[in-house]
């Protein structure tokens, strides 16, 4: 056999191997299949415009006793190029991902998503590249503009983003001691779940350190579902500050362990209509609108919660009347009642409902409410 048709043979049996694997039937939660020891979110933390590009690395081991590929990686942004193994890694073998980040879009911070589709995990993985790019230097109370006390803070908040019942998420945030007095911080008062570690502390007067947050969301032994808060105090040399830090996650059902099978003979929500359109009203004047959801499905269907997204032209004036959980049988139907409060309002509503349901194919449901509110003294 020829030089070239050898090679021919190898590319076609590692085409060949790859979509076999592709085609694999199985699927496991993603503990089961790959870890990121080195965590999924990598931060620049302050960098300049005048820097250029930058790049990061994501290490990632099989923890599975198969095989496993990356089938793709999809960037949020053009600005951020991922590079990956295009070959299989084998049972304990580790890869890495590579990412530049052309830093060139002006200064401000940036958080750009990579999905990356694994083999034999229903849902990709998503790892963050982030930072603050700045177009030139400045002070470190200026890098952190929330001041409480002695710390800085870029932001009080932190978004873990959806979260599967019964699993963990973590993310670090940096936090800087603008005294010129070591800064001992604790957190105090956290709500069950919620767990902190520093990389160092006290943290050293005009310096930074890490704080890694992480909430299990079976460790308080209640399920919640849909949009939650969480909170925990800072305690800054033994005084205690009023503004807390606040964790926020979405919590939905965690299907990522089930089968085709099993997918196939749950729940499906559909709705029957998706939107409701009230028209035009004078302000002050009660909208009703209902919905009805059937379930077409080989099992109950659980509405769990609804929630309301709160975007541009959203009322935030809007309740579902309807209790939930609310339990649909198969081939059922039932109707969610909403109302709207125009008091107040004016111009164009759009309000977003959000049904979690216990659905695998299509946990989160949206629905629609819009129209328009005119001041009550138009003719």
């Amino acid at each position: 056999m020829g030089k070239v048709a050898k090679v021919l043979v190898f590319l076609l049996a590692l085409l060949t191997g790859v979509q076999a694997f592709a085609d694999d039937p199985r699927w496991y939660p993603e503990e089961q299949v790959v870890s990121f020891p080195e965590g999924k979110t990598f931060d620049f933390g302050d960098i300049l415009i005048a820097d250029g590009p930058v790049k990061c690395s994501f290490t990632f081991q099989n923890v599975a006793a198969f095989p496993i590929v990356i089938h793709n990686i999809i960037s949020s942004c053009g600005c951020t190029t991922p590079t990956w193994p295009h070959t299989e890694i084998a049972p304990g073998g580790k890869g890495t991902i590579a990412v530049t980040f052309t830093n060139d879009q002006g200064p401000f911070p940036f958080d750009k998503t990579l999905t990356v589709y694994f083999s034999n995990l229903r849902r990709p993985v998503l790892l963050h590249v982030r930072g603050v790019s700045h177009d030139k230097k400045k002070s470190l109370a200026e890098r952190f503009p929330d001041h409480l006390g002695p710390l800085g803070l870029r932001t009080n908040e932190v978004n873990l983003g959806n979260l599967e019942q019964g699993k963990a998420k973590a993310d670090r945030i940096t936090l800087a001691n603008l005294s010129a007095e070591p800064l001992q911080v604790e957190m105090v008062g956290a709500d069950p779940g919620l767990t902190f570690a520093f990389s160092q502390n006290p943290i050293p007067p005009g310096s930074t350190a890490t704080l890694s947050i992480s909430y299990d969301s079976g460790a308080s032994g209640v399920e919640h579902w849909g949009r939650h808060n969480y909170r925990a105090r800072f305690l800054l040399n033994g005084r205690l500050h009023s503004d807390p830090l606040v964790v926020r996650v979405f919590l939905r059902d965690d299907f990522s362990g089930w089968s085709a099978q099993q997918v196939a003979s749950g729940a499906k929500a559909v709705p029957v209509q998706s939107y409701h359109e009230f028209g035009e009203v004078k302000a002050g004047t009660p909208v009703k609108a209902r919905y009805t959801i059937r379930n077409t499905g080989q099992s109950d269907l659980i509405i769990r919660t609804v929630e309301f997204e709160s975007g541009e032209g959203a009322s935030r004036s809007a309740r579902v009347e309807t209790r939930c959980p609310l339990t649909i049988r198969p081939g059922g139907s039932a109707t969610l009642r909403v109302s709207l409060n125009t008091e107040g309002l004016k111009g164009e509503v759009l309000d977003v409902l959000t049904l979690v349901t216990n659905a695998p194919a299509k946990p989160l449901v949206n629905l629609f409410l819009t129209g328009y509110v005119v001041s009550s003294n138009s003719n």
